[in-house]
């Protein structure tokens, strides 16, 4: 006997709706919940709340001295780091895990912590320059502005090659590795890998953007700069402050990159008194009427997409 079941997301539960020859078979009302991984949003929220004590201790002994446009950048970037750090508690607190959200909250987690680590990077870009020496200050801002343009180009070349890179291997490798997991779209795997390719391109870029505001340390007395003789201290703490935003970018990424190829589904809900058996290649109800129903996992990973997949599936009496 064979089952046609349809599956399709719906507020983060995949629901399966099946039809039988058999009138005897229940075949409606199925659901199937992702595997929760309450220790990733966990980790997600103490790394966030560990972005918000640096970004106000960095506000808190800079405040007087800032311009209103800093000021307002950092109640930003706080403010953005607390939203979606209550959205992961509420995560957590919901019991169910959706990686869409999960994508949504590293993402803007990540903006809000290179949100930080920038304005810092432009608030100590104004120390080095001596308000007394105008044209030398002119020079030194010229050449810092040409040393960042490089570097973001070769940011974006090399995270562009790689995403390419990436999307071409998930193409070439659908059969298991990626498209099955990617819900069997190549643009979902494009921005899956690109995703992934971003996060540790991210902790190449920042740790160029420390080199860069070292460098000027070295030139600057030859070209008129005359830096802020608390430079050395400043660089200090911002590179506390960025060590903590690189540690954070890259445990993210790997923590993402490991839930990104290990997608599985075996936590289902079965309404109905049903009995469940669970393996790594089927998902098997055994209904009360006798009746037997064989799930591939690959049901629930095609349907992660909100795209209405169709599967037939075996389904001994």
């Amino acid at each position: 006997m064979n089952l046609t079941c349809h599956a399709f997301q719906s507020a983060g539960i995949i629901q399966l709706n099946c039809t039988s020859a058999n009138p005897g078979c229940a075949t409606s009302g199925l659901r199937c919940v992702e595997k929760t991984r309450p220790w990733l949003l966990a980790v997600a929220v103490l790394s966030s709340y560990l972005t918000v004590v640096v970004t106000l201790y960095e506000w808190s002994h800079r405040k007087r001295k800032q311009t209103a446009a800093v000021n307002r950048s950092y109640v930003l970037s706080v403010a953005l780091t607390y939203v979606f750090t209550v959205s992961s508690v509420i995560s957590i607190y919901r019991g169910s895990y959706e990686i869409c959200l999960s994508h949504k909250i590293i993402s803007m987690f990540l903006y809000s912590a290179s949100t930080l680590l920038n304005y810092t990077l432009l608030w100590t870009r104004q120390r080095f320059l001596h308000k007394g020496h105008l044209m030398g200050s002119v020079t030194c801002l010229m050449n810092n502005y040409v040393s960042y343009c490089v570097i973001v180009g070769i940011y974006a070349t090399f995270a562009a090659l790689l995403t390419v890179f990436f999307g071409t291997v998930c193409l070439i490798v659908s059969d298991r590795a990626c498209l099955i997991k990617y819900s069997q779209h190549s643009t979902n795997s494009f921005i899956k890998a690109a995703i992934i390719t971003f996060l540790f391109t991210g902790v190449v870029f920042k740790f160029g953007l420390l080199a860069l505001m070292a460098h000027p340390l070295h030139k600057s007395n030859r070209e008129g700069c005359h830096p802020d003789p608390e430079i050395p201290r400043l660089l200090k703490r911002l590179f506390y402050s960025t060590a903590v935003c690189v540690t954070t970018s890259t445990t993210f990424g790997i923590m993402l990159f490991l839930d990104v190829y290990n997608i599985d589904c075996i936590n289902w809900e079965v309404p109905g008194g049903f009995d469940l058996v669970a393996s790594n290649t089927a998902i098997i109800f055994t209904f009360s009427d006798g009746c037997k129903r064989i799930f591939p996992v690959e049901v629930c990973l095609k349907s992660c997409g909100n795209k209405r997949t169709s599967a037939t599936v075996i389904a001994p009496t």
